[in-house]
């Protein structure tokens, strides 16, 4: 028998009564006694749930709190007259069971402890690059695979392949499309109006490593912009402004010229304008592993920039490398190209102090060269602090090189894909399980096994219902034995979609502006936990610069108002047809909601708005553009 202690806090109101049980209610728990059963000491969260509509499914508690492990997880346990309340103290997540048959158990509650994979796509190319458009749609593009695996080196592939995935329908909108250039390696990034910027490219054409292309989701079209002067493959592109962006790092890929390491950054525009390269490190000629940059806009108008082992917080406007921190890595092996780890930028939250306090985490990589472990190891680089530095942080519980990171908009990071041995495109030893992390608790949990190795060359993104894609690998860049094209695309269901109902936004706008407020429709509006903006992820070779989780302020809950949604209605005629947009009024509750302050907080372009329950799950989210 458990009794009452210091533990349960502050006592909420006096002595009740229930039939023969009497209780009494404390900040942290509460205590239940009976004349048979004795003292029953019952955890807040525990209580809580039981207390809400399960009293009479379940009935009274019958011991104690103890602990379980089902299928490798921790779980805490309380039996109760009908059955047992299960307690995953790592998420959170409770339920109950009343018939506890362990078959059934698993069968019906795995997927709410460990998500599922599911492979409802078919893209028709590699997703080596992939990028979630504010149409609904993700491209995927690659290399022209004209030839048999292990048969491109020394040759010229002058043409790329992409295509088209409607998340909409699930199917291709365009198929297996040739491209007028080979945009394979090159950098990526969303600009503020949606469209998509590559840069560079290739390995063996060095007509494609000076490209500069922008695709316009609107149109579905490509558009050439001048040339760089000097090529960029394997660069990291990161969004700045609205229609400008940041190309740091790569490689030179001239024709006659020795390969090098472009050690320069230089802003790029929409319009075609470039500026001016500026240097950032001169010793990056001579060192390896220094291409595809981990690289991030950080409030306060600074770039992140890690290259190597080495870490430069630099000023944006101007672009100053001389003034810039410089700030060394805990680990001497690079985690960027080709002891490929990756990187995620924490979320930012306005409650932090200081608000929207930056925080950059480092995952995995290789440990040296050849078929050597890959790291479990990850650094955070906390910027809130007076005297910034590289600190270690909770190791993953799989090893990992070419690993992907994702943001949840529940705030976790989920990381997917990679080899426990290797370096990129050396690993032989697929990791299929997926491993969360949770930046609050500082802990890791793993999660269900994909099906297919996710290797070299593979890739995902955060989908607009909460699920994540993963794509790629490919039969030519990765060792024998793993040399096969995937063109299925896996879909991970995590945990949260099967905790009970989602929110659901009724309506949001299409835009908003730095630092005011605007409204969402939502009749869950007093049961929403948090707001998140998430924006729309564009990742290759295991880093995403754009994916970037904003918390938004609840300014207040809404009562019942009228609202107005507008909806396209096509109409045809005999010589064509015309599309009208009608409104539908409808009342409901609501949210007001605090826009990001600048664009140091939010760079410009579209986000994924998602409602988040008490419970965790997440709404569909709505496409926000921001600035």
């Amino acid at each position: 028998m458990i009794v009452h202690d210091h533990r349960l806090g502050e006592p909420i109101g006096s002595e009740g009564k229930s039939g023969d049980w009497t209780f009494r209610h404390y900040s942290r728990g509460s205590v239940y006694r009976h004349p048979q059963h004795g003292a029953r000491e019952i955890p807040a969260p525990i209580r809580d749930y039981w207390l809400r509509g399960l009293v009479h499914k379940l009935g009274f508690p019958t011991g104690d709190l103890t602990e379980a492990r089902i299928a490798g997880r921790p779980l805490r346990v309380m039996p109760f007259e009908h059955g047992q309340v299960y307690w995953d103290v790592g998420t959170n997540y409770l339920f109950d069971v009343i018939t506890p048959s362990p078959d059934e158990f698993f069968k019906a509650l795995a997927p709410a402890l460990f998500g599922k994979w599911d492979m409802p796509f078919e893209q028709g190319v590699v997703g080596v690059h992939a990028a979630l458009l504010h149409t609904n749609e993700v491209i995927f593009w690659t290399y022209h695979d004209a030839l048999g695996a292990h048969e491109h080196s020394g040759q010229t592939v002058e043409h790329g392949e992409w295509s088209l995935l409607s998340l909409s329908t699930g199917k291709q909108i365009i198929k297996k499309q040739q491209s007028e250039r080979n945009q394979f390696c090159a950098g990526q990034c969303l600009l503020g109006d949606g469209n998509l910027l590559v840069i560079g490219g290739d390995r063996d054409t060095p007509l494609n490593d000076t490209t500069v292309r922008v695709y316009d989701p609107t149109t579905r079209t490509w558009k050439d912009l001048p040339n760089l002067a000097v090529g960029r493959w394997y660069p990291t592109i990161a969004t700045a402004g609205h229609n400008f962006a940041l190309a740091v790092g790569g490689e030179e890929r001239t024709a006659g010229v020795p390969h090098s390491q472009n050690p320069t950054a230089q802003t790029v525009y929409e319009t075609g304008a470039v500026m001016a390269p500026h240097e950032f490190d001169v010793e990056l000629k001579a060192l390896k592993n220094s291409t595809y940059p981990f690289v991030f806009v950080l409030p306060g108008a600074k770039y992140f920039i890690h290259l190597a082992f080495r870490t430069r917080i630099v000023p944006m406007s101007p672009l100053d490398f001389d003034s810039a921190t410089k700030l060394a890595g805990l680990d001497a092996t690079s985690r960027t190209f080709n002891m490929q780890g990756t990187a995620v930028l924490l979320p930012l939250r306005p409650t932090d102090s200081p608000p929207y306090r930056a925080r950059v985490m480092m995952i995995g990589g290789g440990n040296g060269t050849g078929l050597t472990p890959a790291k479990d190891s990850c650094e955070i680089l906390d910027l809130g602090e007076a005297k910034p530095a590289w600190k270690p942080a909770t190791p993953m519980p799989h090893r990992r090189v070419m690993p992907d990171s994702v943001l949840l908009p529940d705030g976790r990071v989920l990381v997917v894909n990679g080899s426990l041995s290797g370096a990129a495109d050396g690993g032989t030893e697929p990791v299929y399980e997926a491993d969360m992390y949770d930046p609050a608790t500082k802990t890791w949990t793993t999660l269900a096994p994909m099906k297919f190795d996710r290797l070299y060359h593979a890739t995902a993104l955060l989908l607009p219902d909460g699920r994540v894609l993963s794509a790629g690998t490919d039969r030519e860049w990765n060792p024998k034995g793993f040399d096969y094209a995937h063109t299925e695309v896996e879909v991970f269901y995590p945990p949260y979609l099967f905790w009970g109902p989602r929110p659901n936004i009724g309506v949001a706008p299409g835009s908003a502006l730095y630092g005011k407020s605007f409204t969402v429709a939502t009749e869950q509006a007093e049961s929403i936990k948090s707001v998140a903006l998430i924006r729309n992820g564009s990742c290759t070779h295991s880093f995403n610069s754009d994916q970037r989780f904003v918390e938004l302020e609840i300014k207040q809950r809404l009562g019942p108002r009228l609202w107005v949604k507008w909806t396209k209605h096509r109409i045809s005629f005999l010589f064509g047809s015309l599309t009208i947009h009608l409104p539908q009024f409808f009342v409901s509750l609501g949210l007001e909601l605090q826009a990001p302050p600048d664009a140091g907080i939010a760079p410009p372009g579209y986000y994924m708005l998602f409602l988040v329950s008490e419970a965790g799950v997440p709404s569909e989210a709505a496409f926000v553009r921001i600035g």
